[in-house]
């Protein structure tokens, strides 16, 4: 049983890195071309966020409710993406553009765009201690205590998390998912 669900795991895994080099690799002529260019990365985003979800373990089942604060583009097309695809753990996935001085206790996920950046902290503080993936792009989301860091390098779409915060907000994030995070 655990070699069954191990072997799933990395398939997954496998599968999550072909995606994620698939989609880097497509996005790649839109961020260098300029056209549409921010809306394409937000695809690429959307797509790699909803297959990371599929490797997190909540502590509540039902639909996956997605949060976006300050990027609405970015709320559009993970909109869009959710409804074209299966969403994270076989979840349906329901998202919600809101205001940074919402209430995000009832979010699963909260990704924390760039215009929302000064109210990160505040945000941050009131999901501490509950279970909620928080996702950002500022180089200090993880120093302020997110959990995932999404941002371009090299026209690819990069990641970063910091596990110790999932683990003390009860995610667990798959390991060989967060072996594949850059350092």
């Amino acid at each position: 049983m655990v070699r069954e669900s191990s072997a799933r795991i990395r398939v997954g895994v496998t599968l999550l890195a072909i995606v994620c080099a698939a989609l880097a690799a497509e996005a790649a002529p839109a961020f260098a071309s300029g056209n549409n260019a921010r809306m394409d990365e937000y695809r690429v985003r959307a797509a790699f966020l909803l297959k990371f979800a599929k490797f997190v373990q909540w502590p509540r089942d039902g639909s996956l409710t997605f949060c976006v604060t300050g990027d609405e583009e970015f709320g559009f097309a993970i909109t869009t993406t959710a409804g074209a695809a299966n969403g994270g753990n076989g979840r349906d996935v329901v998202v919600h553009n809101v205001s940074p001085k919402s209430d995000f206790s009832k979010c699963d996920m909260v990704y924390v765009g760039r215009d929302a950046s000064k109210y990160t902290a505040d945000i941050l503080k009131q999901i501490e201690g509950v279970p909620v993936l928080a996702v950002g792009e500022s180089d200090a989301f993880l120093n302020e205590g997110g959990i995932v860091r999404v941002f371009v390098e090299d026209n690819k779409i990069r990641f970063q998390v910091n596990g110790s915060t999932a683990e003390k907000r009860g995610l667990k994030i798959s390991s060989q998912l967060l072996s594949l995070a850059a350092r």
